[in-house]
């Protein structure tokens, strides 16, 4: 992903490109007749109509959502044993540590903020010291989540197209779906992550595609990276889902500047082995020394023991592991240190202010004890290591879940499937900078059904890319039926589809 910094003009792949740097060959505008174009390339009103529009219907359900739970909260707090009971009371500590001035407080519960990161918490704490102490404030950071998705949703797939009437239907299709999901409005009415989740991903898909339509403007790159810091400490599986998706489409996209990288830093490690055997490096040899320590207590998992009346426990190894993160670190500094005069132009400036707003602020919090395990669920309240894998049950778990309780009924599921996968086909002509909301789609699919653990909220974060895949296909379908030339007709078209489907 690196930017060009002088003539001749190379594009992120690698290839020369126009003597314009913001308008590599990646970037370029579609031919004519092409339905796909670059985010930004339309008359902004119509994007704005768009956003603005689905807004203010969301906030209407929203207030009508709101209004029926204040009004009868007691049901959503039958269960003392669900999860929302911790995240509500998590944001709840903080909310009353801060009104009482206890900076140690604050700095104790977030420490604490293991397994759960803490940016929900936060916000709900936010919510509770300008609303009050009142447990019926809890949903509203969720419920702000659940329409921003949808808002979110029908921007990126107004984005997907250059024509005016196939780009608003593929919005409110996208739209209308994230706004009718019976289960994604339980979730938005719910004190859990999910609702803020699927939100940060949606940005953080709309912030790649824009960093990808001016990959020389590094400001959307920060912003970028800034999109994705916030979805690590907000909530961890979507955003490895995203990370992946976005990994997997630079290695593929990027593939020239992936190899220079490479290069560099092939480079780097033979320099480094020609001043020394890495094996006698001192911090290596900790870092190993500390590895193989983890390594037997988690084979042996010894018993905790009492000394002078207090019982220890070197199970599970937590603050081991964080030592040995942090000797790793500190060699990985020092090696950069010495070493970025070769790395840092190979790297890019674009792939420089990802590291800098993303990576770094997420390496160092790991250097929290506890936290790097607690990442990994390792010290958690479930040992997934102790889980039975089997896919075959989540694809079968997570195709009920998605028709029956993620659409009004399963044939619109079906439909929302089908017109993603006629979207899916014509991947190709879709621009390179939203090509990942797809790519999201399917990642997603594959993480839910491997992961060891199945239950319906986990495809929320990701689920509204399927939506806007439809309303790509229903979009594509209504260009193929009617002819360009009778506007009127696709309009009248695509109307009748999105009446139909509200």
């Amino acid at each position: 992903m690196t930017s060009p910094t002088a003539p001749p003009v190379v594009g992120p792949d690698g290839r020369a490109g126009p003597r314009h740097p913001s308008r590599p060959p990646s970037a370029r505008a579609p031919a004519a007749g092409d339905p796909a174009r670059r985010p930004g390339t339309a008359p902004a009103w119509i994007d704005f109509a768009v956003a603005a529009v689905t807004a203010f219907v969301a906030a209407m359900i929203a207030t009508t959502l709101f209004t029926a739970y204040h009004a009868d909260p007691d049901p959503l707090w039958s269960n003392p044993l669900h999860d929302r009971n911790g995240h509500f009371g998590f944001g709840l500590d903080l909310a009353i540590a801060l009104r009482g001035l206890d900076p140690l407080a604050v700095l104790d519960h977030l420490w604490k903020a293991v397994v759960w990161p803490p940016l929900h918490g936060l916000i709900l704490s936010g919510v509770l010291l300008v609303g009050g102490l009142d447990y019926r404030l809890g949903i509203l950071p969720s419920l702000a989540g659940w329409a921003a998705t949808a808002v979110l949703a029908a921007v990126l797939a107004r984005s997907l197209f250059a024509d005016a009437i196939r780009g608003i239907t593929a919005a409110a299709v996208a739209a209308a779906l994230a706004l009718a999901s019976p289960a994604f409005a339980l979730l938005g009415t719910d004190v859990m992550p999910e609702g803020l989740g699927a939100a940060l991903t949606m940005a953080a898909l709309l912030a790649y595609a824009r960093a990808e339509e001016e990959p020389a403007d590094t400001g959307r790159w920060r912003l970028l990276g800034l999109v994705l810091t916030l979805l690590f400490f907000h909530q961890r599986a979507p955003w490895a889902l995203v990370v992946v998706t976005l990994a997997l489409f630079a290695v593929v996209a990027h593939a020239a500047a992936v190899r220079r990288f490479a290069g560099a830093l092939a480079d780097s490690l033979r320099s480094a082995a020609r001043s020394g055997p890495l094996w006698r490096d001192p911090l290596l040899i900790a870092v190993l020394v500390v590895v193989a320590a983890v390594a037997a207590i988690l084979w042996t998992k010894p018993p905790a023991s009492t000394i002078y009346g207090r019982s220890i426990s070197l199970y599970p190894p937590v603050h081991l592991i964080t030592l040995a993160y942090a000797l790793f670190l500190l060699r990985l500094v020092l090696g950069w240190r010495s070493e970025r005069d070769r790395l840092g132009p190979a790297l890019g400036a674009p792939a420089r202010a990802v590291l800098v707003w993303h990576v770094m602020p997420i390496a160092i919090s790991f250097l929290v004890p506890g936290w790097m395990p607690g990442a990994g669920g390792l010290g958690g309240p479930v040992d997934l290591l102790a889980v039975r894998l089997d896919p075959l049950q989540g694809l079968v778990f997570y195709r009920d879940v998605f028709l029956d309780a993620y659409h009004p009924s399963p044939w619109i599921g079906l439909a929302a499937a089908a017109l993603f996968a006629v979207a899916l086909v014509r991947i190709h002509r879709i621009p390179v900078g939203l090509r990942p909301v797809f790519v999201l789609a399917l990642v997603g699919a594959i993480g839910v059904v491997a992961f060891p653990l199945h239950e319906g909220r986990f495809i929320a974060p990701f689920v509204a890319t399927v939506w806007i895949g439809a309303g790509a296909g229903a979009a594509t379908l209504v260009g193929a039926v009617t002819p360009a030339r009778l506007t009127l007709v696709r309009a009248a078209v695509a109307l009748g589809a999105v009446v139909a489907l509200l």
